[in-house]
């Protein structure tokens, strides 16, 4: 009895905390939910306790059906995995294959591009020889200077027993 008279009150206080007006007192909130419950005819709630027991029915209902319809979904899915699976051995292989076939034209072209590096090289270290090939043909050889030098110093002499 202790209970029930505590459930009681709590029920009550949480009714006029809930759904209580603003300055409205706990009297004034009882007064006007007793009234309002009073004023519900038995056909009124027959009626509100109908409609519940169909919506209860329909929401099984759409809930049999969207259960009906993941398990169509599940096994659409798993035939799809099915017949993936089939096909995922073939497109593995050709992915190897096409990997295979990157990877040699990224070889090749690796190999192309460094020879044609090499030759730019090549083509520019030839170009810096012919020019320094000019610039050596500004200078006399090492035997041309030695002879030039004796050549000048026996002008010298020369010049020196005139004078």
């Amino acid at each position: 009895m202790k209970f029930l008279i505590f459930n009681i009150m709590v029920l009550g206080c949480l009714g006029y905390l809930l759904m209580g007006k603003p300055n409205e007192n706990f009297l004034q909130w009882a007064s006007n939910t007793k009234e309002k419950i009073s004023n519900v005819s038995k056909e009124d709630f027959l009626n509100k306790i109908k409609n519940a027991i169909n919506s209860n029915e329909k929401k099984e209902l759409n809930d049999n059906i969207s259960i009906q319809n993941n398990l169509k979904k599940n096994e659409l899915l798993e035939m799809v995995k099915l017949e993936l699976d089939k096909y995922d051995k073939k497109l593995e292989n050709t992915l190897e294959t096409f990997l295979l076939k990157t990877e040699k034209d990224i070889s090749v072209n690796k190999i192309e591009d460094e020879i044609v590096n090499k030759n730019q090289i090549l083509n520019s270290s030839n170009n810096n020889l012919e020019s320094k090939k000019t610039k050596f043909n500004q200078f006399m050889s090492k035997n041309e200077r030695a002879s030039a030098l004796a050549e000048l110093i026996t002008d010298m002499e020369v010049y020196g027993l005139e004078n």
